[in-house]
């Protein structure tokens, strides 16, 4: 029914005076305790928790777990602030071993004592070193590039003390994993007289990649296309923790300048 020229200035009149008006607030949740349905039917998503939040609780666990293993270091290295590496022996670092002999004889058999049985040591870097400006959470060294002083192992694991120290739990674990994956043991073929061994090499990761050229041409790399869906379908949730980010000290001390 088509409305007259009066019943149109009247609702116009109407909305100008209702217009600067703000809307009676609505309960957050209808009487049974659930959340209120919004316009089109379907429920209000809950906000997730901002990731400063969950980064701060990784570093206080971080720092916590952290704790008892920085007190032995200090405890070895003690007054020699010069010192840049220390071996680790297991009767001082058993928790970090323990890792180390869970993962390889999860995810790394070709290096345990029923195949290469290879002999790793790890060792703390003391001082931080940096590559492209970032810092290098750990090194792993074959047998052939190995200081004298660590002859008659077939690896060595450095792990980085400042980095470390940042890592959440999860991450330091991840990091064991990520080093011991440099680590690679092939079988020798049977010689004429029937011997044969093992010798080790180390493998790089399988991508590099830029994220601008990606960004640019896709996957153009047969390395990418493989790795993509990997990343996709990972089912571990994102460890936080920034090694390199900056301490809110430091922060401080580079606006000042």
């Amino acid at each position: 029914m088509a409305t007259t020229k009066k019943e149109r200035r009247q609702a116009s009149n109407w909305r100008d005076r209702h217009q600067d008006e703000e809307p009676e607030s609505q309960p957050d949740a209808s009487a049974n305790g659930r959340p209120k349905p919004s316009a089109n039917g379907k429920h209000k998503k809950t906000a997730a928790k901002p990731t400063e939040d969950l980064e701060a609780k990784a570093k206080q666990h971080a720092a916590e777990t952290w704790e008892p293993i920085g007190t032995r270091i200090k405890g070895l290295v003690g007054a020699n602030e010069k010192q840049r590496l220390l071996v680790m022996t297991r009767e001082d670092f058993l928790e970090l071993y323990t890792i180390l002999d869970t993962q390889i004889g999860k995810w790394h058999k070709h290096l345990d004592e029923d195949h290469a049985n290879a002999q790793i040591v790890l060792y703390w870097m003391l001082k931080p070193s940096y590559s492209g400006g970032k810092v290098v959470i750990g090194r792993t060294v074959k047998q052939s590039d190995l200081p004298k002083h660590l002859a008659g192992y077939d690896w060595a694991i450095g792990l980085s003390a400042f980095a470390f120290e940042r890592l959440s739990p999860d991450q330091r674990e991840a990091a064991l994993d990520y080093l011991l994956c440099f680590a690679f043991a092939e079988e020798k073929k049977q010689d004429s007289q029937g011997n044969t061994g093992w010798f080790f090499k180390r493998r790089l990761p399988e991508v590099l990649a830029f994220p601008e050229n990606v960004e640019r041409f896709g996957l153009w790399q047969l390395e990418l296309q493989d790795f993509a869906p990997i990343m996709k379908a990972a089912e571990v949730p994102n460890l936080f923790t920034d090694v390199n980010a900056k301490e809110p000290e430091e922060q401080e001390a580079g606006n000042q300048e």
